[in-house]
């Protein structure tokens, strides 16, 4: 009986190993930023939730990796968005085209019908909002903008165009923070085509702190082209007329205006006062004042050769 209790007691203690093994808690490991990234893509809103809680979590660590992303598809939205433009440039002047043909028409035969089809224009009215941002793009945005990176500014300003309010608010937000801290060497994220925008949204925002924002920029980083959107402001044409944007915009196009003079001043400089002439145009004639030698019997300077 006692071998058998033995036995029994034996079979049914566990092992040390099973006994350390359970002991030991349960861990997840995080997946790889590149991985995180992806999922942003996904059609599920909820896995892209998930996905930007978990970059968000991460902080500084995804940065680089969302800001590579972030950039293919800023370019993509920026080459989308130019090929819409001409889509409706040309289809304008296919409009003025077919006005033009059917007022001719009309006037000439008394017939109006190729007025009555001006229904089948109305395409190229919705063209304007073709340009849209992807899911992976909004996502990225939403994360990048809450670790205020200063590499992040011209991708954001790219989309203060979008139909999305949500995606541009957030741009905003991050805009009017990061702007004022902009220095000289960060002047390279705002190319000409985000400059053109900002200078579109200063006249237009409601916005006072973004208006500021702008505007303080360009007090010390802008360029002379921003001068005309600045003077609107200036003048109280603009959205904002509060004393206090209208005195930012003084401060600012007063430095416009001395930047653009100095840009004058520079072009001045470097363009030649009159027109060169070649050297083998030049005649030499006698220093006795006038002859009435043809031209054909007159000599030239002697061409000297720089490579000897």
């Amino acid at each position: 009986m006692e071998l058998r209790q033995d036995t029994q007691e034996e079979s049914i203690s566990p092992s040390p190993a099973i006994v350390e093994s359970s002991a030991q808690p349960v861990t997840t490991e995080t997946p790889p930023v590149e991985q995180i990234v992806k999922e942003l893509s996904n059609r599920n809103k909820d896995i892209r939730a998930g996905a930007e809680k978990q970059l968000a979590a991460l902080g500084p660590e995804s940065t680089d990796e969302l800001l590579r992303v972030l950039e293919i598809e800023g370019q993509k939205y920026r080459r989308h968005r130019r090929n819409t433009r001409k889509g409706l440039y040309i289809g304008g002047g296919i409009l003025v085209l077919y006005l033009s043909g059917g007022i001719i028409l009309g006037l000439t035969t008394g017939h109006w019908d190729m007025m009555t089809n001006l229904g089948s224009f109305g395409v190229f009215g919705g063209a304007g909002a073709a340009a849209a941002l992807t899911p992976q793009h909004k996502s990225i945005v939403k994360v990048i903008s809450e670790l205020d990176d200063m590499r992040s500014v011209g991708w954001l300003a790219d989309t203060l165009d979008t139909q999305d309010k949500e995606i541009m608010t957030t741009a905003e937000d991050t805009l009017t923070r990061l702007l004022p801290q902009l220095q000289r060497e960060d002047a390279a994220y705002l190319d000409n085509e985000r400059r053109r925008m900002l200078d579109r949204k200063l006249v237009k925002t409601d916005r006072a702190d973004f208006a500021l924002a702008i505007l303080l920029t360009y007090e010390r980083l802008g360029d002379s082209r921003s001068l005309a959107s600045v003077e609107i402001v200036e003048s109280g044409r603009a959205v904002l007329k509060q004393s206090e944007i209208v005195h930012a915009a003084q401060a600012a196009a007063a430095a416009l205006r001395v930047r653009q003079a100095l840009e004058h001043e520079v072009q001045t400089l470097l363009r030649p006062s009159s027109t060169p002439v070649e050297e083998a145009e030049i005649l030499l004639r006698p220093a006795g004042g006038a002859t009435h030698e043809p031209e054909s019997a007159l000599l030239r300077p002697a061409m000297t050769d720089t490579d000897d």
